[in-house]
This record gives structure tokens, C-alpha cells and sequence, in this order.
């Protein structure tokens, strides 16, 4: 057999162990989540992923080579080398061929911008699909099978590179079947998303003869949208969603709308759909990762959580050493889900450690050429030897 064929074999062993995981933690038992999370082998896991990934995508060996960290010498989870999420628009960081890429997941954006690209072939897919099931019935609160699913993202049909509208699909095939739910948003002539306002007011109007807890899903510009047709936060009860309703709000203003803090944002949601205060949950994900994180209301430290296979580094722009915890860094996410890409990434957002997750702060100031522009420049990229 192949050194490829066999890094194929071990990926997939890797999956598997990787899945049987997911599927224990998902299912709460009399044992503390927390415990549960303590005693998850994320050092053993993360160094065998590290080396598989090291000998199957041959651009990150190269990286790592260049950054003189190898599966021989590495010390801990926390010195696994990351990689831009910027370089993601330019270089193909995946151990599939070509043939094997059954779709990808790109980074938002309109017509003619460069956008980053995760590839998936159907195993790792399944992973993805596996993890972010995991995650949100442990970490979005709410009794998942009786909601009845209202999207401000459009449907994976019309989006079918979007990784937030296949993680809505996901979520509304396992837990309330193919077909249902609403999608209040359409994909416009570039590209954009946009409210559809018959289906905003089809929505409204249906409030009266459905009673079932609504989650409403949506981006933080596709939020803000919905706001202003509502009547924006000088209308009090504009509607009033059902007892139990919850809404996920997944960060992402991109220019596409007025951009207000996450509080004031939070505030008016709550305003507007007559909800507590708790109802509003905070989602962070994107596109190169295959996990996804969770926020529920309150002020520091009530940070991100997430699943046991997600580890958060914050570390400091200019030294690159972690970051006391509760001050400002740029976040790494170490991503176990990331099975056929590279596990190690590092965002262009700011934020903190706190307790046992992490505050978000914002996107880093990406005026000066440094970091990742000076990757996707070539200043940075390791010599092919």
C-alpha cells in the first residue's frame, strides 16, 4: 500500500475514534460535563493529528519545516504550528485530491473577491455534520426537537458553499426533519443575502396560529435587517415569539449593514421579539474550522464555550506568547474536526481567555501588512525543498 493509501487508513481510524467521542459527550450523563471535558485525551489526540496531517498535507509539512516543529520534536498541543485563515484564499490546505473533494465550505463575500476555501470529501463531512450536532445540543440551551426552525440565512440550495447555511440544514434535518424550516433570507444577484420581505411577513402572520417555540437563526447583519423592518428598538413587542423561543445571532456585519455592538444588538432582538434576556445566544464558527462555539448572554467571564475537541490559544500580536488571561490576543483554534485540513489555525479576531472559554473582542486591525498579509505576500511562505 502507498504512504498515501495509508495516511487515507489512519485518517479515517482517526475519524472514527474521533466521531465515537462526539457521540458519548453529546448524550448527557450523570457524570459533570465539565469532568467530562477534563478527562477528553486532547494532547494524545491533537499529536497524532498533528503527525497524520504533517505526512498528508504535503504544503503544511512544509510549513511546519519552515517553522522547525516536527512530530519528533513537538512538546505539547499548544506549539502545533497554525496557519492563516487569510491563506485559505489563495492555497489549498487539504490531504485531498482532487477527485476525492466532494464540496467546499468558502468565506462570505460578493462577486470577484477572494475567498477562502475548506475542502471536504464525504468522511469529513460527516464529521463536521457530527460535531456541530454535539455542540449545539450540549452548548445552545434549549429543547432542540420541539422548535420550530426560522432562518435569516438562506437556504444550503441557493448557498451551497456557506457554511453556516449547511450548519443551519444540518440542525433542521437531524432535529426537526428535511424541509422545516423557514428561510426569511434569499441570495441576492451578487451574491449578497438579503431579507425577503413576504416571507417576513408570512412568519409574522403565522404567529398566531402556531404556538411552538421559534429558533430564529441568523448573521448579525441579516439581525439588524430584521430589526429595521420590525420598526427598529422604538417599537417595543413589535412580535412576540412563543414561551421558549431562542435566537442564535452568528457575528458578521461585512459591510452589509449599520454595525452595532453585541449588546446593543442583543437588546433590541429582545425588545423587538418580547424575549428574555437569556434567550440570545452567541454562535462563533467560520468556514475553516469544522466546530463551532457558543456564548450565552452576561458579561465577563461568561465566555465562549466549546466542545472538547476545540481548544482556544490567545496570544500576544506582537510576541506570539499566549496572553495572560483577560488580556487581548489574536485567537488560534486548535479544531480536531479538522481532519482532512489543518487542525491549527489562527483568526484574524481579537479576544481573551476567561475561566474554562474565551471572550470575543472584534476583527483585528489588518491596516499594516503584517502577519498573514505578509503570508499570502510570499515574505513568509517556506522555501519547496
Amino acid at each position: 500500500m502507498s504512504n498515501s493509501g495509508r495516511d487515507h487508513e489512519r485518517l479515517g481510524a482517526f475519524a472514527e475514534k474521533l466521531t465515537a467521542a462526539m457521540i458519548e459527550w453529546e448524550q448527557p450523563t450523570s457524570e459533570d460535563s465539565g469532568s467530562w471535558a477534563e478527562r477528553f485525551p486532547f494532547e494524545a489526540m491533537a499529536r497524532e493529528l498533528f503527525r497524520l496531517q504533517y505526512q498528508s498535507v504535503e504544503l503544511y509539512r512544509r510549513w511546519c519545516d519552515f517553522r522547525g516543529v516536527t512530530p519528533e520534536n513537538l512538546d505539547s498541543w499548544h506549539s502545533i504550528p497554525t496557519v492563516p485563515t487569510s491563506s485559505f484564499k489563495t492555497m489549498e490546505w487539504t490531504s485531498l485530491g482532487p477527485d476525492e473533494r466532494m464540496t467546499w465550505f468558502q468565506s462570505s463575500g460578493t462577486t470577484g473577491t477572494r475567498r477562502s476555501r475548506h475542502f471536504h470529501s464525504k468522511e469529513s463531512l460527516e464529521v463536521y455534520e457530527r460535531s456541530l450536532i454535539a455542540g449545539f445540543r450540549r452548548l445552545f440551551p434549549g429543547e432542540h426537537e420541539k422548535y420550530r426552525y426560522v432562518m435569516a440565512i438562506p437556504d444550503h440550495n441557493e448557498a451551497p458553499h456557506s457554511s453556516l447555511a449547511h450548519m443551519g440544514w444540518t440542525i433542521v434535518r437531524h432535529f426537526a426533519g428535511e424541509g422545516q424550516a423557514l428561510h426569511l433570507s434569499q441570495v441576492g444577484g451578487e451574491g449578497q443575502w438579503l431579507l425577503n420581505p413576504e416571507r417576513v411577513d408570512a412568519f409574522i402572520r403565522s404567529l398566531g396560529n402556531d404556538s411552538r417555540p421559534v429558533c430564529l437563526m441568523g448573521t448579525a447583519f441579516s439581525l439588524v435587517h430584521l430589526c429595521d423592518w420590525l420598526g427598529t428598538d422604538g417599537n417595543p413587542g413589535a412580535i412576540r415569539l412563543p414561551a421558549g423561543s431562542r435566537v442564535m445571532e452568528t457575528g458578521g456585519y461585512k459591510g452589509q449593514s449599520r454595525e452595532l455592538s453585541r449588546e446593543q444588538l442583543h437588546r433590541i432582538l429582545e425588545n423587538l421579539l418580547g424575549l428574555d434576556a437569556s434567550a440570545v445566544v452567541t454562535e462563533y464558527g467560520m468556514s475553516e474550522l469544522s466546530s463551532q462555539a457558543y456564548r450565552r448572554p452576561g458579561s465577563p467571564p461568561n465566555p465562549f464555550l466549546t466542545p472538547p475537541w476545540m481548544r482556544i490559544r490567545i496570544v500576544d500580536p506582537e510576541t506570539g506568547h499566549p496572553s495572560e488571561q483577560g488580556n487581548p490576543g489574536i485567537i488560534q483554534v486548535f479544531d480536531l474536526a479538522n481532519i482532512r485540513s489543518v487542525m491549527a489555525i489562527e483568526t484574524e479576531d481579537l479576544g481573551s481567555s476567561w475561566a474554562d472559554g474565551f471572550e470575543l473582542f472584534g476583527r483585528m486591525d489588518s491596516s499594516e501588512p503584517k502577519g498573514c498579509s505578509l503570508f499570502e505576500s510570499g515574505l513568509w511562505f517556506p522555501p519547496n525543498r
